[in-house]
């Protein structure tokens, strides 16, 4: 799924009348949230250190740019995308469902990711 996908999708369940290069803003914001809280913090294969020196190195995407978080875990972005259009519609009630949405979507990838990487501590318990 790359983000034009991701932004056809958005626009069909949200129509929306919202500047496209928001939701891209907003997308970047997830992967860079991304990079931080999982990449960053496991072992990585060659392919997945690259993934992140282009994330790292991200200021704006283009349509055809492929997200961290393919489907069915891709939703995160969605929701995300869609809190951020109800808060700058004043949406108060929208945007407290879609950030919920997205905060458990968030954690399902974050638990995915971790099932399937070695931490960078190498899954020993660190010591403090």
């Amino acid at each position: 799924m790359t983000v034009r996908d991701l932004l056809v999708d958005i626009d069909l369940k949200n129509p929306n009348d919202v500047l496209e290069e928001h939701k891209w803003g907003w997308i970047v914001t997830v992967e860079k949230q991304l990079l931080d809280e999982c990449l960053l913090t496991h072992e990585l294969s060659e392919e997945e250190m690259q993934q992140a020196a282009r994330m790292f190195a991200m200021e704006h995407i283009t349509g055809d740019y492929r997200p961290l978080a393919q489907p069915p875990y891709h939703e995160l972005y969605i929701h995300y995308v869609n809190s951020q259009i109800s808060l700058s519609n004043l949406d108060n009630e929208s945007y407290a469902n879609e950030q919920t949405l997205y905060n458990n979507a968030l954690l399902t990838f974050k638990n995915y990711w971790n099932r399937h990487h070695r931490s960078k501590a190498g899954g020993k318990k660190v010591k403090f």
